[in-house]
């Protein structure tokens, strides 16, 4: 519903603050996990690939003006109308 209230993890609000401002860029994993992780983050890059998964899922699915979209090979892209 629009304009509900959405619980977020602390990196899941930042990983969507990166992504809001980067509108339209493509983030590769390394970079999210720099941004949001650290560089010193050791584990694995899939990390990133769970939080988007969380994030679609708790802001919903009816989307008309906006999606974190999958650049297949790239990493994300917070696709803005």
């Amino acid at each position: 519903m629009l304009g509900s209230p959405v619980d977020l993890t602390t990196r899941e609000y930042q990983l969507l603050l990166i992504f809001a401002q980067n509108p339209n860029d493509v983030l590769s994993r390394q970079q999210l996990l720099d941004l949001v992780w650290g560089i010193d983050y050791a584990g694995d890059d899939r990390v990133v690939d769970v939080f988007v998964k969380r994030l679609r899922q708790k802001l919903g699915h009816d989307r008309e003006k906006w999606a974190i979209v999958t650049i297949r090979g790239m990493g994300y892209k917070f696709k803005v109308e």
